[in-house]
């Protein structure tokens, strides 16, 4: 189905998407992009697509594009760094409130730094939890200001939340590459296995204290990594 009609949006139409909230490693990085039809068709032609469907290097190439083609003012992305995602997340944890929380924060934080330059009144980002966590900060912030937002599953198959998501995975995938130079040993993407290897490695290397500073904690993960490095002193 034609990405550009999937949804038959009012444009200009802004979409949100997240990177790494599954990989144990790195970030958590919202963006944004807010796209009218002239700039939807140019990117869907260059073939942009949900980043699930690309290569890393593609995905590199065409966050290129897509900041080219939205210009300054029509994108934005916001970077949780491991050691602000786990103060934020056991913040967060106190109050009693969970990761939906913390991602309805990033992505209102995206929405409203597109919102502040531009008119875009139409929004569309993934369902991942009640969406009156997102609807309630934006009408705190634009009390005056007339949005339309529109979550649901698959949302990266409409071309604003696609260019989203190229976007949010370049920046994961930027860090994630910087972080693996500034260490000195590869840390790989996802949970599986070879991330808790990886993982271990990390701690023998740097320390236990360290970790917080390039995983997310409250993964499960972190009682295997930390469990086996305590078996071995």
């Amino acid at each position: 189905m034609d990405q550009l009609t999937l949804f038959d949006p009012d444009w200009p139409c802004l979409g949100t998407d997240e990177s790494g909230k599954g990989d144990y490693l790195g970030p958590l990085v919202v963006a944004g992009a807010c796209l009218d039809e002239p700039a939807a068709r140019t990117l869907s032609g260059l073939g942009v697509m949900d980043c699930k469907r690309l290569t890393d290097r593609r995905v590199t190439d065409l966050a290129a594009k897509v900041r080219e083609v939205c210009g300054p003012k029509r994108f934005a992305e916001v970077e949780v760094t491991p050691e602000a995602y786990n103060r934020l997340y056991e913040e967060m944890k106190r109050e009693g409130k969970n990761l939906n929380a913390l991602l309805a924060w990033a992505h209102v934080r995206v929405i409203e730094n597109v919102l502040k330059q531009t008119s875009c009144g139409r929004i569309i980002a993934d369902q991942f939890g009640d969406e009156r966590l997102i609807r309630s900060r934006l009408r705190a912030a634009f009390p005056d200001r007339k949005l339309h937002l529109i979550q649901r599953h698959r949302a990266e198959e409409h071309v604003a939340v696609a260019a989203a998501s190229v976007l949010a995975r370049a920046r994961f995938l930027a860090w994630m590459g910087e972080a693996s130079d500034r260490y000195g040993m590869p840390l790989p993407k996802g949970a599986s296995s070879a991330v808790t290897e990886a993982a271990r490695a990390f701690v023998a290397r740097h320390g236990s204290a360290e970790l917080r500073k390039v995983a997310k904690l409250h993964f499960r993960t972190t009682q295997e990594v930390l469990k086996a490095v305590t078996s071995d002193e």
